[in-house]
């Protein structure tokens, strides 16, 4: 049975929440409202595949070799526009789409809560592009994968933290050749909750439902911090309040 008493030895990466036979354990919010696993011990039969898959106290993967590195940047305007880099990931995922394959990468649901999700076209890779600064809600999303990858042949696309695909890999195995992941640059993730509290404050004090939220605009270039934010009525804001109020919660 997986015991979490120091959150520094767990990212919350879901890999054991996937692979418990029992169904027992279940993601759920801490007090700063980030995801942790939370064990019902009445249903546990202490099988033990949530510590041996566990990417931090389990077996560790054989390493990487770097064989080459490359700096590279989408030669579309509008791709890199609305990416928060270089847009190379939209360069990827087109690639992968157009092999038949599928991307799993971050959005939004219906009530802008960050989610992984899942894409077979480029409409639905709308809200998948330009980084979100919260922890995203993987719900099923190894599992999925995992089905997928066993039904069929098709190359399947996964971008997370790397603490988001060391969880995957450790669950679904690294020696599948249709398994391609991008892991990013991470600082650490800002809270889910916070996150939450921040939207509802905006949308209460301007009277307004959000629609999207871009947290890193590129009014400014590559090198100012915009927030951006577009409400249902395609008004926008991106008060300094609202900025600074983000960047003291290290929403940016």
């Amino acid at each position: 049975m997986i015991i979490i008493n120091d959150k520094k030895k767990c990212s919350g990466c879901t890999a054991c929440y996937s692979v418990c036979p029992q169904r027992c354990i279940e993601m759920r919010q801490d007090d700063e409202g980030f995801y942790y696993p939370e064990i019902d011990t009445t249903k546990c039969i202490n099988c033990g595949l949530c510590n041996e898959i566990c990417p931090i106290s389990g077996k560790q993967l054989p390493g990487f070799e770097c064989a080459e590195i490359f700096a590279c940047q989408n030669r579309n305007d509008n791709i890199r526009k609305i990416s928060t880099s270089g847009g190379i990931f939209a360069a990827i995922a087109s690639k992968i789409l157009n092999m038949g394959g599928s991307v799993w990468a971050v959005g939004f649901d219906k009530d802008l809560t960050v989610i992984h999700k899942k894409a077979t076209s480029l409409s639905e890779m709308d809200d998948m592009y330009g980084s979100k600064y919260v922890q995203s809600e993987l719900r099923e999303t190894f599992n999925e994968i995992k089905q997928e990858l066993k039904k069929n042949e098709k190359p399947l696309l996964f971008v997370g933290t790397p603490c988001q695909v060391e969880g995957l890999l450790h669950y679904v195995g690294t020696d599948n050749g249709n398994l391609f992941t991008i892991d990013l640059v991470c600082y650490g993730v800002p809270s889910p909750k916070l996150y939450k509290k921040w939207i509802e404050t905006i949308e209460r004090k301007h009277k307004k439902k959000i629609k999207c939220v871009y947290f890193r605009d590129k009014k400014y270039g590559y090198a100012g911090v915009n927030i951006k934010i577009v409400f249902t009525d395609d008004s926008f804001l991106e008060d300094r309040i609202e900025v600074i109020f983000a960047k003291q919660c290290s929403l940016i």
